[in-house]
């Protein structure tokens, strides 16, 4: 109970210091130098001495009840060779403790497959690294292919397209599909057409999503050849029901280029190059998103570092998927753009890299840390800088970490938070979201606190970044007569300083019109209002810009208000060429002061005269009995800002 409550207290107080001086990272628990062997106690039983040992290319899952699981990868066992893993670790973070749940205490182990869809105590897949996994909706964990170990053969260059699936109410995995062998072919059949046969071949490094309907899309990967060439864009489409897979779109061919397209529009011919060691994600729609890895670009289809994002809206191209370039370059091995710490730009990205590691915040907002590539110059490295990537307005920013490849790691003391304390720069780490919105990372291959490195590490990191300084119940913009009431609710605030409140025509361009004081510090639900009196005609775009006492901001969603009308006003013109008089009329859709002004084509004022309008149509007429022939620039400018002009003609 005290160690649950010193955890509880770590994590309340990485809350509290994000609110003060910005998230702090706690070296939690795990070694801070590389190599490090397991220490695995008894099966099935908790203990504070127990740890998993140093790995790289293991994957991760959450479970409902918070609790954090690892399996497999490249690493330590029980004693200091390193090897191929197939372990089970599940993690409680209110204890600070780990238990070793299933698999070998030893490295290198062979499957064990069993009867296929039959699950039982004995069944175990055998160790791997770089293995694709995803949850189900009954949240069963699934494990598909990697590079490892078969039932009798195998080892590191040998890939595998077995799948699996654990149930951690039982502790039991079941051989559900694909070979016991290792290196099998892909087997695609006919596009789009479901069949037994069907199988994706035996791979490491792909990347898989999970639609609404619970069938699972597999994307890319590193198939057996020559460990240069061999990376793929195919996808696939497994029915978990029917336990069959379908080639749905991509290239059943190898080491194909990417087709772009324009960035932003999605089209059939686009596709992503083939890759590995990519990330990415599911979004509140149900789209899927990858970001990066080490593949082929479209300018030179050379293999390199990639920094481009993709979504593939699975619905589309009649159920094959169509895929949108979002952001990022189509050349390969671009360097990061940091900008600066904590503000969102257009121009900010991630630069070319490969196995970041990547969470999915509550606001539908990505994060990223470190991997293998490039910081803001060359040569590559080791990265451990922070990133946050916003889809409502497709920009990234930069909010912690280095700017540097290769930096060391800084701990502290274990359980303390601290400004100072940063995990090292690493890659293929694993990563989870807990239920309170913590990210943790585990382990990698990479720096440790400055002995020796890179190596392979088991240190275990938090940080409550993730919890926003301002949480939103809800947001409002709606019409009062002529002017638009904006409403919003807050259920929290930590050091909010100020809501800065903008407005925008075009839903692009905006501008500051008020600012109102925040609550500052503060878990009670708070309201706020705020009208604006000069809304413009048509479409008119809300946000708030939520802003710190360090001058770190977040913006809200955006509230579209339209008001009748269509444009700010409208300016007829009664004859045009005209001969002795110019009469024209304004429509305003409010009351509304005007200047009219009437100048040659050389800017020279000619006429000119101040009015008050009243909402609806107002006429006017000029006497250019004495005006020369030719053209003319009539203007009318609205005080509220708004302009028209138009070119007449005098004969």
């Amino acid at each position: 109970m005290r160690k649950a409550l010193l955890l509880f207290s770590i994590c309340c107080l990485c809350m509290y210091a994000m609110a003060q001086t910005g998230a702090q990272w706690t070296w939690v628990n795990g070694g801070s130098s590389n190599a490090q062997t397991g220490t695995y106690g008894t099966m099935g039983t908790p203990s504070s001495a127990n740890k998993p040992g140093s790995r790289l290319g293991a994957v991760s899952w959450s479970d409902a009840a918070g609790n954090l699981w690892l399996f497999g990868g490249l690493g330590q066992a029980t004693t200091g060779l390193n090897g191929l893993l197939n372990d089970i670790w599940k993690y409680n973070p209110f204890t600070n403790q780990w238990t070793w749940v299933n698999g070998n205490n030893t490295i290198n182990g062979f499957g064990i497959y069993g009867v296929q869809g039959t699950p039982a105590s004995g069944n175990s897949p055998g160790a791997r690294i770089h293995a694709t996994t995803w949850k189900d909706a009954a949240g069963n964990f699934w494990l598909f292919g990697g590079e490892g170990y078969g039932a009798s053969t195998g080892g590191t260059g040998n890939f595998l397209n077995d799948l699996w699936k654990f149930d951690p109410t039982t502790s039991q995995w079941t051989w559900v599909n694909g070979d016991i062998t290792v290196n099998s072919a892909s087997v695609y059949g006919t596009l789009g057409v479901t069949l037994g046969t069907n199988k994706p071949g035996g791979r490491h490094h792909s990347i898989a999503w999970v639609d609404a309907a619970g069938s699972v899309w597999l994307f890319g990967g590193h198939q057996s050849g020559s460990n240069t060439l061999d990376r793929l864009n195919d996808l696939w489409k497994y029915d978990p029901v029917g336990n069959q897979w379908t080639w749905v779109n991509g290239d059943n061919t190898v080491d194909q280029s990417g087709i772009y397209g324009t960035i932003g529009v999605a089209a059939i011919s686009n596709k992503p190059g083939a890759r590995e060691e990519t990330v990415g994600w599911v979004d509140a729609s149900g789209n899927f998103w990858l970001f990066g890895g080490e593949g082929r670009d479209e300018a030179s289809g050379a293999l390199g570092y990639l920094d481009d994002l993709w979504m593939l809206d699975p619905t589309g191209n009649a159920g094959a998927g169509i895929w949108t370039w979002v952001n990022g370059d189509k050349v390969r091995n671009q360097v990061s753009v940091y900008g600066t710490v904590g503000v969102e730009n257009a121009t900010n990205k991630p630069g070319g890299r490969f196995k970041p590691v990547l969470w999915k915040e509550p606001g539908g907002e990505i994060g990223i840390l470190g991997g293998f590539g490039f910081a803001s110059s060359a040569p590559t490295g080791f990265l451990n800088d922070v990133w946050r990537y916003n889809p409502t307005n497709n920009q990234w920013t930069f909010q912690k970490g280095d700017n540097t490849i290769n930096n060391w790691g800084v701990y502290g003391s274990l359980g303390s938070p601290a400004a100072s304390n940063k995990p090292g720069a690493r890659r293929t780490a694993v990563s989870w979201i807990d239920a309170s919105g913590n990210f943790w990372l585990f382990g990698g291959d990479g720096y440790d606190a400055g002995t020796v490195g890179p190596g392979r590490l088991n240190d275990l990191w938090t940080i409550s970044f993730l919890v926003l300084p301002v949480k939103y119940e809800s947001f409002t913009a709606t019409k009062s007569n002529e002017t638009v009431l904006l409403k919003w609710v807050t259920l929290q605030e930590f050091s909010s300083s100020r809501f800065e409140i903008e407005h925008s025509t075009d839903g692009i361009h905006y501008s500051r019109i008020a600012v109102v004081a925040a609550a500052g510090n503060s878990t009670d639900r708070t309201s706020y209002e705020y009208i604006h009196s000069t809304p413009a005609p048509g479409a008119n775009y809300y946000r708030l810009k939520q802003i710190d006492i360090d001058d770190k901001f977040e913006y809200s969603e955006v509230r579209k208000v339209n008001f009748e009308g269509g444009s700010a006003l409208t300016v007829s013109v009664l004859g045009n060429p005209f001969q002795s008089g110019l009469s024209f009329s304004v429509s305003s859709f409010k009351n509304d002061n005007a200047v009219l002004q009437l100048n040659d084509v050389t800017g020279r004022s000619i006429w000119t005269k101040t009015a008050t309008l009243q909402k609806g149509t107002t006429y006017f007429s000029i006497d250019g009995s004495r005006f020369s022939s030719g053209v003319y620039i009539l203007s009318v400018n609205l005080q509220s800002g708004i302009k028209k002009t138009f070119k007449v003609v005098k004969q």
